[in-house]
């Protein structure tokens, strides 16, 4: 491995691995699991996301310029901040539904997990 990242990603992995089985009941159990699916589903798409970004809005060039003053922007810089948190913004949307549903799951146990398990069913998980 290039990046003790790298290494630190994957021991983090195992460990979280190693946890299973919980200890709780099936339901419960059942949830957390859900829970790191989606989690995990999020940081792929967060990563395809930020790639995109970076390509598109990270560095400018004479499309970004042209289409800013275009759409009334004051600079090229002003268009690819705004660009690029639009392409991020589903991410934080995400997370933010994500720590409802955890918020939720105190109070309302079989609400949260129908969020949840809705949400997984939208990405086929």
């Amino acid at each position: 491995m290039a990046d003790s990242r790298d290494f630190k990603t994957e021991y983090a992995m195992s460990r979280i691995m190693g946890d299973f089985p919980l200890d709780m009941a099936e339901g419960e159990s059942d949830f957390s699991k859900d829970l790191l699916l989606l989690f995990l589903y999020e940081y792929r798409m967060f990563n395809q996301s930020l790639s995109h970004a970076l390509k598109e809005y990270g560095t400018g060039g004479d499309f970004n310029g042209a289409m800013s003053k275009v759409m009334g922007f004051e600079s090229e810089q002003e268009f690819n901040n705004v660009m690029f948190l639009r392409e991020i913004m589903r991410f934080i949307n995400s997370t933010s539904e994500i720590s409802d549903i955890v918020r939720t799951y105190a109070k309302q146990p079989e609400l949260a997990k129908t969020r949840l398990k809705n949400l997984l069913g939208e990405h086929s998980l």
